[in-house]
Formats: C-alpha cells, sequence, structure tokens
C-alpha cells in the first residue's frame, strides 16, 4: 500500500513538475518573439503598425501562459498537501533541491497581462 502510495506521487511529480518548467520556459519565448518582431520591423525600417496583429495575438498567448505559470505555481502547495493526506510525509522527501517550495510565486506579478 505505501509502495503504491509513493508511485503515485513520484508519478504525479513527474509529470507536473517539466509541465511547470516548461510554461515558464515557453511564457519567457513569448516574450522575446515579441520584441524580436519589434526590433525586427524597426530595424527593417517598416510602419509602426505593421506585424501589429501577430504581435496582438503572441501577446495574448504570453500573457494566457503567464496565467497558467501562475495556476501551476498555486497548485504547488496543494500538490505537497496531497503528500501528507496520503500518509506519506515522513517518507517523501518533499522541499528538496528539485522541488522547492513556491511561496514566492505566491502572487506573481500580472503586468505582462495588462499589455495583452
Amino acid at each position: 500500500m505505501l509502495n503504491d502510495r509513493l508511485a503515485a506521487a513520484h508519478s504525479v511529480r513527474d509529470a507536473y513538475l517539466p509541465l511547470k518548467r516548461d510554461t515558464d520556459l515557453l511564457a519567457q519565448r513569448a516574450s522575446e518573439c515579441i520584441l524580436e518582431m519589434q526590433r525586427a520591423r524597426a530595424d527593417a525600417g517598416l510602419p509602426l503598425g505593421t506585424g501589429a496583429a501577430p504581435i496582438a495575438d503572441i501577446a495574448r498567448g504570453a500573457a494566457l501562459l503567464y496565467e497558467a505559470q501562475r495556476c501551476f505555481a498555486e497548485a504547488h502547495p496543494k500538490l505537497a498537501a496531497l503528500i501528507g493526506e496520503a500518509g506519506l510525509g515522513r517518507f517523501y522527501g518533499y522541499g528538496d533541491d528539485e522541488c522547492p517550495p513556491d511561496a514566492k510565486f505566491a502572487a506573481l506579478p500580472r503586468a505582462i497581462a495588462a499589455a495583452a
């Protein structure tokens, strides 16, 4: 029974951590893409409105990625609480280097959402 619960906890961890990491990376890449599109337009000497529609679409996507990032960060302490509920608190190494607590992400800034 304990081994089954430990296996379940590990499988959830193994699915969750890459999801959280990859969402962070995608949000960064979307923001970098917006900057590159604006630089390319300016470097090419194109009018200010050139590319505005796709930039707006990518900005909206970036805002959604940052919102997803916030949701995943909010899920982290709830997932940690499940460890105790499953009776694994003494057996599961939660809070190690691979899975640090997310208190610093409790209230992620939402400034990017205002730009979208």
